[in-house]
């Protein structure tokens, strides 16, 4: 079991830092957008004077309403991982660049420096 302080030592870390930023968008999108689609389909959409009115059947109201908003929840799920994939794709594009660097650093510098016994 891993102690506080060391998660919040691993959370501190810059490299950590991306991640935890779109873990944390991540999880308000979870949490806001499902919501704000329920409400939108529940009182916009399928409300009185909506664009399908069907306030006169309550329960399938809150039924379509639920649908879509766990059509949302996929949504979310599927930029996260989008997202996710995205950032390690760039992360590894990156570190590719700087072993290219230092590789190319290596072949400029000379890997025999002449000695006093050379000359």
């Amino acid at each position: 079991v891993m102690s506080v302080a060391a998660m919040k030592d691993m959370l501190m870390l810059p490299e950590n830092r991306p991640a935890i930023r779109l873990l944390m968008r991540s999880t308000m999108a979870m949490a806001g957008i499902p919501i704000a689609v329920y409400y939108f389909f529940f009182n916009t959409v399928l409300g009185p004077k909506g664009w399908y009115d069907m306030s006169d059947d309550f329960n399938w109201r809150v039924n379509y309403s639920g649908f879509a908003a766990i059509t949302a929840v996929q949504g979310v799920i599927g930029w996260h991982i989008t997202a996710a994939f995205r950032q390690d794709n760039a992360d590894m594009a990156r570190e590719a660049q700087i072993k290219a660097q230092l590789k190319a650093a290596r072949a400029l510098t000379p890997t025999h420096a002449p000695s006093k016994k050379d000359s």
